[in-house]
Formats: structure tokens, sequence, C-alpha cells
């Protein structure tokens, strides 16, 4: 019997979730392998771009958002950066009267408060 469908057994119709809302599910915990595959795409990036801007180097390397918060990321790109890391959430750069629901919104909108001062790069 195909999913989703009711049969005569009893069993219970599946509900399908739409894409928007599977997409907004957290993320818990990244393998080894994915960690990996990130700080190795991540450092490439910072390689082409201190490649390229002589005038304005890669200094120090500045991670926030969901990201920051998966355990074996900000750990993984220190050791395999020649650059210092840093998780910087919003309560970093700025005070909140109201402070911050969650220590996920104190990360994810760092760079919405980024946005909104406004700023040169």
């Amino acid at each position: 019997m195909p999913a989703g469908s009711a049969g005569t057994g009893g069993e219970v119709p599946l509900r399908r979730r739409s894409a928007a809302r599977a997409a907004a599910r957290p993320v818990v915990g990244m393998t080894a392998a994915a960690v990996d595959d990130l700080v190795t795409r991540l450092g490439s990036t910072l390689r082409f771009y201190a490649d390229r801007s002589i005038d304005a180097p890669v200094t120090r390397v500045l991670i926030s958002g969901a990201g920051a918060a998966v355990d074996g990321i900000p750990a993984a790109l220190a050791a395999s950066l020649p650059l210092p890391v840093e998780v910087l959430a919003a309560s970093g750069v700025f005070a909140s009267k109201v402070g911050f629901a969650s220590p996920d919104d104190d990360l994810n909108l760092l760079t919405t408060a980024g946005l909104g001062l406004g700023g040169d790069r």
C-alpha cells in the first residue's frame, strides 16, 4: 500500500510535511565528515580571498549563526586555520534592552543587526 493512503487495517494516513517546514528544523549536530567538508570549504574560501586582498588582509575569522553552535565547528576551524577563530553573537556587539529569547537568537541575529546598522563591509 502506498505511503499516505488509508487501508482497511486501521492504518493512519501519513501526513506529508511541507519542504519549508522540513527545512526550518534546527540542525542538532553534524557528522565528522560533514564538519571536515565544511571546514575544508571555508578554508578554501578564505585562502581565495587572502590571495586577492593584499590591501585588506584577513586577520581573524568570526563565526556566527546556527553553524557556530554546532559542536565541532569552531574547534575544527581553529585547528585548521592559521588565524584566530572567534564565535560572535549579537550580544557581543550591541546591547539589547529586552535581551535575547535564546542563545540561538543571539547567534542568529548578528547578521540581521549588522545589515540594519550598516557599515563599510
